[in-house]
């Protein structure tokens, strides 16, 4: 059996919606495998989850689609959108449908807390190992226009080292705080800022390298994910998880660099809903492994503790950076 086989098996008749929620199995299916190479505990963890987990059913909906924009945001049309992808799409042209919507769509990349970009991001991974993952990808496309909710691009740009900084004054800002301090949901808040001239005008985006935005956005998001509560901020562990995904897709952004600054606006913009941030700097050690890590965090039945620690184990791979290891270890413990 293949890793595709299982994963086909679960979600060719489920959604990629949760009620409210989303089904992150085919993303915890797909981070079992890598950090296990074993088809008998993808299964296994497959059957556990499917087994506690309430997953809505694809649906019937019978509207005839024709193009993407007449379906974008339309979480209930996803049956219908999936099948006019099915009928387009082949191996011959997945990888350029991969890149359409990402380049056409993509300030919807942090839609669903990132769940578009990430679920895409998997999908895209399994397909570069087995060609039979083409109907996922067909199916997290899908996802990722029928839950598009639209971000921005900030303009400004700032030198890495001072991101810290920089965060903490936007935090502080008295007339961006007074904007969103009696709004409820994280929704209300962001579309709040998104539509503020005053916030789009005082955020930022950072100079630089590609390697050199992403390891200060790492700076941001891994160090107050440790600081942060109990098993981690959830909003910020997704910051993380959404950052990996970004690696994963890169060669089908036209403009890497500009993808960057869209994800670095969504993310600061998640980031801004919170009460408290805590950008300490943490002291961090080489003595833990991944190997270990991972040992522990393929017994966990959460499936953020399954996909933080095979994000921080990719991104490690990248940009080795131990306080990774400290992330993914404050998740499991």
């Amino acid at each position: 059996m293949k890793i595709s086989t299982i994963v086909n098996q679960y979600a060719k008749d489920y959604s990629p919606y949760m009620g409210q929620f989303v089904n992150h199995l085919p993303m915890g299916q797909y981070a079992i495998y890598s950090m296990t190479d074993s088809i008998e505990k993808t299964a296994e963890y497959s059957k556990n989850f499917f087994k506690k987990s309430s997953i809505d059913p694809i649906g019937d909906d019978s509207r005839t689609v024709d193009n993407l924009e007449e379906v974008l945001g339309k979480r209930e049309l996803y049956a219908s959108t999936l099948k006019y992808l099915d009928e387009i799409i082949d191996e011959d042209n997945v990888e350029d449908y991969i890149s359409h919507v990402l380049n056409t769509f993509i300030l919807g990349m942090s839609s669903g807390l990132f769940h578009t970009l990430i679920r895409l991001s998997f999908s895209v991974a399994g397909y570069e190992k087995d060609k039979d993952y083409i109907d996922e990808v067909k199916r997290a496309l899908a996802y990722y226009i029928t839950a598009y909710r639209e971000g921005g691009l900030f303009t400004r740009r700032i030198d890495g080292k001072n991101i810290v900084s920089e965060m903490e004054n936007l935090k502080s800002h008295s007339g961006i705080k007074k904007l969103i301090s009696d709004m409820e949901s994280t929704g209300q808040k962001m579309k709040a800022l998104y539509d503020s001239e005053e916030y789009m005008k005082n955020g930022f985006v950072v100079k630089g390298t590609s390697e050199e935005k992403l390891n200060a956005l790492l700076n941001l998001t891994v160090s107050s994910f440790i600081n942060s509560q109990g098993k981690g901020n959830i909003l910020i562990l997704h910051c993380i998880t959404g950052l990996q995904a970004l690696t994963v897709l890169e060669k089908y952004f036209k403009d890497y660099e500009n993808a960057i600054d869209v994800f670095t606006t969504c993310m600061i913009t998640h980031l801004m809903t919170l009460d408290y941030l805590n950008f300490s700097k943490i002291k961090v050690s080489d003595e833990m492994t991944f190997d270990s890590i991972i040992a522990e965090a393929i017994k966990s039945t959460d499936v953020h503790t399954v996909k933080l620690t095979y994000s921080a184990n990719e991104l490690y791979k990248i940009f080795d950076r131990e306080d990774l290891k400290i992330a993914a270890r404050k998740r499991i413990s």
